[in-house]
């Protein structure tokens, strides 16, 4: 049974971290007016529902980034373990943390990067290339990788032996090839 309850919104940019920082002042304020009510007998407890799920464990090898999935189910998933555990990704035998990340809608990526001197980006267009391959790296445009329906935009990322940072930031010391790419 449950005394009150409340909702709050989840945003688009809102991860674990963020979240937990808004539940723990909501869940403050729900406490103190459930005492005062409770005082003033105002309370009716009512039952819970079974419209809810029980999260299952996460280990670590749940949270590295498959880029065979889509690009939103990505996204979600860096989110959902940032900041603790925090997802990863591998290229070769490096591995690179994942802070943040955008999806990119593929037409969206077909009208916005067009470049016949890449050969990697004329490869995708044919439909030449595999979930993984680093389309775009640039410390002006950034890093966009192809996810299995989408393209995914890598936001903030912390390189082997390095801490967290833009990755534009990122990029500026330190190089991630075009047509690299990330394996589970």
């Amino acid at each position: 049974d449950m005394l009150l309850k409340s909702e709050i919104p989840i945003l688009e940019d809102d991860n674990y971290g963020t979240l937990y920082e808004k539940l723990k002042i909501e869940g403050a304020k729900l406490i103190v007016k459930t005492l005062d009510d409770l005082k003033l007998n105002l309370l009716k407890p009512q039952k819970q529902g079974e419209d809810f799920t029980i999260a299952p464990m996460i280990f670590k090898e749940d949270c590295e980034i498959d880029f065979n999935k889509s690009a939103k189910e990505i996204n979600d998933l860096v989110r959902g373990v940032n900041p603790v555990p925090g997802a990863f990704a591998k290229i070769d035998d490096n591995i690179y943390k994942i802070w943040k990340t955008k999806v990119i809608l593929e037409e969206e990526f077909k009208n916005n990067f067009i470049d016949s001197e890449n050969e990697i980006l004329n490869d995708y267009y044919s439909g030449k290339i595999i979930p993984g391959t680093v389309l775009i790296s640039s410390d002006k445009k950034g890093l966009y990788v192809l996810a299995g329906k989408d393209i995914i935009s890598i936001l903030e990322i912390q390189g082997p032996n390095a801490k967290k940072m833009s990755i534009n930031d990122y990029l500026r010391g330190k190089e991630i090839k075009v047509g690299s790419l990330f394996k589970k």
